[in-house]
Parts: structure tokens; sequence; C-alpha cells
């Protein structure tokens, strides 16, 4: 009932969060590696090469997102969201249309500049902005988005590309957008909705006074660290989930099911997570919020039974829940709003290199004949690594904020 209260009276604002989320699925990998085995049959790529092209347009978008991710902190937000649409939307009509692989190659820039990079960024962004005190239950409410997106659109889009064919397929999904995701958000941020609010300030002795000081801060690198690996290695998994299923002796289909237990486990725990945030503070949350994947990757290299499948989603989709709402509230928390577009698009940044990265490096290797198996070992290590990095987090916090509590003391005597 308090989610469903706290909704109502802010419904505008979620629902453009979580459109825009939801939306955001149709630059993401796990929808658009659907499109894969057929853009591959028809230029002739290998997994590698595929994944080269895809890495190198979702790079290019990472370059383009630290450049214009920092313009929501100054733009009027309904036109700079409708740019992004308009920029997704394009980019389908171009995929769809593609002769060549420069057009193909273009395209997926278009659609992981606007769909992962934008619309994610629009949403997180303009949530926290918008949301100080119950920061944490506004991003559990419009993340949901991201859980809607995943549970429902593999299969409609599953079959639309088998009924018609991926070229119209993709051609109908920027129809879509026009028809529906133009118009709400000329409805959702009507009035002053189209406004930033004042600004949060940031903890004490976390204050940003340039890229460069923040690049120097060990307290980001840990937390952009944790925000790179946990995307390389679930894109990696995602993007490669055929040949997942093909050594493990699992049918396609036991693959595409077990995604609504991918969708429960991060619908849930993005809520669940809000919670939490909104009760002890996101620097308490954030160092437990990779449990369930790491959990969830030793399952899958210890076991081939067709249990392993769903198991392994949902934990993994655990994970994915808490991050959502988890890492942007930390930023939030930490750093202020003031420049939190700025602050969350290098963030952001990060993690579509991440994404852009695994593709390649996933098929290079499995083209080299190293198997899942192993891979998904190796993957658990580094994720222990950033769990025990990120345990320490709070500590430097605490011990900055103590640092320049003292410095102010002393300038004042």
């Amino acid at each position: 009932m308090d989610y469903l209260r706290f909704f109502l009276s802010n419904k505008k604002l979620i629902s453009f969060g979580f459109f825009l989320t939801f939306f955001s699925s149709f630059g993401q990998t796990f929808l658009v590696s659907l499109y894969v085995p057929s853009i591959m049959s028809e230029f002739g790529l290998t997994n590698g090469e595929f994944g080269i092209l895809y890495g190198a347009a979702t790079v290019f978008s990472g370059f383009c997102l630290v450049y214009g991710g920092r313009f929501i902190d100054s733009c009027n937000l309904r036109t700079y969201t409708l740019s992004a649409v308009i920029l997704l939307m394009a980019s389908c009509f171009v995929v769809s249309a593609s002769s060549h692989l420069v057009w193909v190659f273009l395209g997926f820039w278009g659609l992981r500049f606007g769909g992962q990079g934008l619309l994610s960024h629009i949403s997180n962004t303009s949530i926290s902005k918008f949301f100080s005190k119950r920061r944490g239950t506004a991003l559990s409410l419009s993340v949901m988005g991201y859980s809607v997106g995943e549970a429902c659109l593999p299969f409609v889009i599953g079959c639309t590309i088998a009924l018609i064919g991926w070229r119209y397929s993709m051609f109908l999904n920027g129809i879509l957008m026009g028809l529906t995701l133009v118009p709400f958000v000329f409805v959702a941020l009507s009035d002053k909705r189209h406004r930033i609010p004042d600004q949060q300030q940031s903890r004490p002795g976390s204050k940003v006074d340039s890229v460069i000081s923040l690049w120097k801060d060990k307290r980001f690198i840990i937390i952009v660290a944790s925000m790179f690996i946990l995307p390389f290695m679930t894109t990696g998994f995602l993007f490669h989930q055929l040949r997942l299923a093909d050594e493990k002796g699992w049918a396609v289909e036991l693959l595409t099911a077990s995604f609504l237990g991918f969708a429960l486990g991060r619908s849930l725990f993005s809520l669940v997570s809000g919670k939490l945030i909104d009760k002890y503070s996101a620097l308490r949350v954030f160092p437990y919020y990779l449990s369930p994947f790491l959990a969830g990757l030793l399952i899958l290299a210890l076991f081939d039974s067709p249990l392993a499948a769903p198991v392994y989603l949902a934990l993994t989709g655990i994970t994915m829940g808490m991050s959502s709402t988890t890492t942007t509230a930390l930023l939030a928390e930490v750093y202020g709003t003031q420049s939190l577009g700025r602050i969350r698009a290098m963030s952001v940044t990060v993690i579509v290199f991440g994404t852009a990265l695994s593709p390649a490096i996933f098929g290079v290797l499995l083209d080299a004949g190293i198997s899942f198996r192993l891979i998904t070992a190796g993957s658990a290590c580094l994720i222990a690594c950033s769990m025990l990095a990120n345990s320490r987090l709070k500590y430097y916090f605490e011990s900055a904020a103590h640092k320049s509590s003292a410095k102010k003391i002393c300038c004042e005597v």
C-alpha cells in the first residue's frame, strides 16, 4: 500500500521514469541479441566478427554519452528526452533498411546510444534529482521498466521475427516508439515537470570540483569498477546465450522461459533495495548487491542440469534489480545532485564500455575454444574481488568526511 500511495502521489514522474527504462530495452543487449543470428547469417559474420562490430558501435556510443549525458543538468528535460527518443526511432529504421555493414554499425550505435545510454541515463538521473527523501523508493518503481521489458519483449520480438522477418520487426519497433513514447513524454513532462528542482548538496569530503578530481578519487574508482564488472559479465553471457545453451545441452526454449525468473528477481529486489536504501542508505547496501550474482555464477560453473538455468538467471536478476536502484542512489547520496548528470554520464560510459568489450572478448574466447565453464569460473573470481573492494567503501567515505570536518574546524580556529 505504501508503494501504491507513493505512486499515485507522483504518478506522472514515476511513469515517465518507468516508460523510459522500458523502451531502453530496444537498445539493450538482451533484445538486440535476438536479431544477431539473422544479421550474422545475412552478412556472413562469425561470432567474433559480429562481436567486434557490435562492440565498436557500443564504444562509440559511450564516447558520445560522456559529452551528451552532461546536458541533462542544464537542458530542458522534455526537449532532451524527445531528442533521445527520436534518435532511437531513427536507429531502428536504419538497421531495418541496412544493405551494408556500415549502416548496421550506425544503426547499432544509435540503438546503444539512444536506448542503453540516454533513455536509461535520463530516467535514473531525473528521478534522482526530483526525489531526495524517498529516492530509493522512486528509483525502485521507475526501474521496474527494465524488468517488464525483459519479461515481455523477448517473446514478442521473437514472435515478430519468426512471422515477418528481422527487418520488418526492427521497423515496427521504431513505429511503436513514435506512436506511444513521443506523445507520452509530452503528457508526463507537462507543467513544471520539465524543470529540474533545487539541488542536493554532496557529502563532506565528496565535493566534485572537476572531472580530473573525480577520477583521482579512489572511492569513485571503486564504485565505477563495480558498475563496470556487472554489465560486462551479464552482457557477455546474454549476448552468447545460444552458444551457452548449446554447450550445456539446454533447449533454447528453456533459456527463454528462464528469463521470467530473471525479470521477477529483478522486479522484486529493485523494490526491496529501494526500501533498504531509504532505511539504511545506499552506502550501506552497496557492498552486498553483487552476492546473488556470485552465487549464480558458481551454480552455472558447477552444474549442467536444466534447473541451473532458471536459478542462475533469477540470481542474476536479483543483483540487477539491486544494482539499478543502488548505484544511482549512491552517486546522488554521496556526490549530490547538482552535477549528477555529468557524474552519472561518466559512470554510465564505463558501463557502456563494459557492454561493448564483453561481446567481442567473449566471442574471441569462444572462437579460441575456451569453454563457458572456464569463462564462468574466471568471472566468479573477478566478482569476488569487486565485492572485497566494495566492503571498504564505507570506511573510505567516513575517513574523507572526518578529514574534511577536521580541516574546516582548523580553518575556523
